[in-house]
């Protein structure tokens, strides 16, 4: 199965896709095989895979043809070109995709809690519209990751987030005591900041948690878990 997201499937010459547990393990060790069957599927055989090595960072990394297939010590990846598979592997974190339809520009982002405390899906539409993008262009696509009913996390990170982002609304849940997450709604907000319209924001209704057997989770499995692969790519023919 590949996840798909209407908003992206409309624009032309524009390939994406969140590739499930189908698809196997797409570690940075173990996944040529993996990505050639995927790619076989999204008709992207002939075009190179870029990766970010995914630090948990907010760096991020401009991509140009003939550039290495591993970007080190970057969490966000973006291209002007055509015919370059920009990659994000995640196994609950947010994969978060973005094109720019006048300038044609795509990007691609992992982002776990330490990303979305340092804005980094908000940062990477400063980075488009540093490269000459226009915010209301820009479309956002967020992939399958863990919800918030299964992110339990412990009561210090809410209020971490409340220290560095005053200005987040709704984002955490106490239930029993416990204290949950919405990675969601924190990167919603991080990206209407930044003057995403609603309309231009679309996501994949899947909690990696609640549906592992379709995706993978490191909450649900540990160390014996893998990664899914999250691409976009802008097609040259």
């Amino acid at each position: 199965m590949i996840g798909r997201l209407d908003l992206f499937c409309q624009e032309k010459n524009l390939s994406h896709g969140f590739a499930s547990k189908a698809y196997g393990n797409f570690s940075l060790k173990n996944n040529g095989d993996n990505f050639r069957l995927l790619a076989k599927d999204l008709n992207l055989l002939n075009y190179p895979l870029i990766q970010a090595e995914q630090i948990h960072s907010d760096n991020i990394a401009l991509i140009k043809n003939n550039d290495q297939p591993l970007k080190p010590k970057v969490d966000g990846l973006i291209t002007k070109e055509f015919g370059l598979v920009l990659a994000i592997r995640t196994a609950d974190c947010l994969p978060i995709i973005y094109y720019e339809r006048k300038k044609k520009i795509i990007g691609a982002v992992h982002a776990g809690w330490r990303g979305l405390l340092k804005n980094l899906p908000g940062k990477m539409v400063q980075y488009i519209k540093q490269q000459g993008g226009q915010t209301d262009n820009i479309i956002v696509g967020i992939g399958p990751h863990v919800g918030s009913c299964c992110y339990q996390v412990g009561e210090e990170l809410p209020k971490l987030f409340i220290k560095k982002q005053p200005n987040l609304k709704n984002f955490s849940l106490k239930q029993n005591n416990k204290h949950y997450l919405n990675l969601l709604t924190i990167c919603q907000q991080q990206l209407e900041k930044e003057g995403i319209k609603k309309t231009n924001l679309a996501r994949f209704p899947a909690c990696t948690a609640c549906q592992n057997q379709h995706w993978w989770s490191y909450r649900q499995e540990g160390k014996s878990c893998g990664s899914m692969l999250t691409v976009i790519c802008q097609k040259d023919d």
